[in-house]
């Protein structure tokens, strides 16, 4: 005897993100460190591979 399919759970409701991502609001979250992180992230990843999604660094990937 074949077993019954359980009833599939709903989806969970999408949760919005706790702060927007967009650079002047990371720039004013990282304060006088900003400059040194952008910095560094046009050093060492200059082709934007790492994390493209965001949107951040959209100067950046090209």
């Amino acid at each position: 005897m074949a077993r019954p399919r359980p009833t599939p759970r709903p989806a969970a409701p999408s949760t919005p993100s706790a702060a927007p991502l967009h650079p002047s609001g990371l720039a004013n979250h990282f304060g006088p460190a900003w400059p040194a992180l952008k910095a560094a992230k046009q050093k060492y990843d200059p082709q934007g591979i790492l994390v493209p999604g965001q949107g951040i660094w959209s100067t950046t990937r090209r």
